[in-house]
């Protein structure tokens, strides 16, 4: 990610998650620069307790704007989408590793018609965290909905619900 001691900063936060017994999810966006970080990243994941394990297309968008070439090439999405499923298989994890709608095509075709299945979870049950403490809807969006140096989660979290499932009831 660029910023110094990153890694150290993010299991600071996870403990502090974890001391409110909060469910948390640790994310990775596969890259040709850190591919070979799945297996540490995964049991990163196991050892400090994360509900799922969440692997994110690439999207060239923020500082990757201009780095499109970062992405898996075809060779390397297949070996992915053959470690999912060896991992699930092996840990007896079944649904443990998240992944996009389009690995989902490849390993997991059940889920893709699974009625539960809604699409883009954003703001409903996933939030991202900025580091100046703003959230969003999803860690790819702008739009602010809070921030948890002025409002705890909880409130911004009934400021969702209230908002926009208020409206549709």
């Amino acid at each position: 990610m660029g910023v110094k001691n990153i890694r150290d900063r993010l299991i600071e936060a996870i403990n502090i998650v974890k001391s409110f017994e909060l469910p948390f999810t640790i994310g990775m966006t596969p890259t040709k620069l850190n591919f070979n970080d799945l297996d540490n990243m995964f049991e990163l994941s196991l050892k400090l307790g994360a509900k799922s394990f969440n692997l994110s297309e690439f999207i060239p968008i923020g500082r990757g704007k201009n780095s499109i070439d970062l992405d898996l090439d075809p060779e390397q999405y297949k070996i992915l989408k053959y470690w999912i499923k060896k991992k699930e298989e092996s840990y007896r994890l079944k649904g443990f590793i998240s992944h996009h709608p389009h690995y989902a095509i490849f390993i997991r075709p059940d889920l893709w018609f699974n009625e539960l299945y809604t699409g883009c979870t954003a703001g409903i049950y996933d939030l991202g965290i900025r580091s100046n403490g703003n959230i969003t809807p999803c860690p790819l969006m702008n739009y602010v909905l809070g921030n948890i140096r002025n409002q705890s989660i909880i409130e911004i979290r009934e400021f969702i619900l209230l908002k926009y499932f208020h409206s549709i009831m």
